[in-house]
């Protein structure tokens, strides 16, 4: 009988914090699919959702800045700025060896 005490208190003790906190979130959900917030609770929805829009509007700015294709690179068939760099480098090499042959 002793042990069934012990048990009902830690049951009590931890069940009714945790009934509540679920219940506290339950009824924030029916609100919100209700559509019935607290002036607070709809400004605060109102700026998330403002942020969020930003936040896509920025990763659609990535998305473009990393998938824009530089025109010069595709030319010269470089993937990467230091190809690019070595390629222009061995341009030069040849102009100057040309140019060299030459005279």
């Amino acid at each position: 009988m002793e042990e069934f005490i012990g048990l009902a208190a830690v049951i009590m003790i931890f069940g009714i914090p945790l009934s509540a906190i679920v219940g506290g979130i339950w009824l924030k959900s029916k609100k919100i699919s209700q559509g019935q917030l607290s002036g607070k609770d709809n400004q605060l929805l109102m700026n998330m959702a403002k942020e969020n829009q930003e936040l896509k509007r920025r990763m659609e700015n990535m998305e473009t800045i990393v998938n824009d294709v530089d025109i010069d690179l595709v030319k010269l068939n470089a993937h990467t700025k230091g190809d690019f760099e070595r390629k222009i480098d061995r341009m030069k090499e040849v102009e100057k060896v040309k140019k060299d042959f030459r005279s």
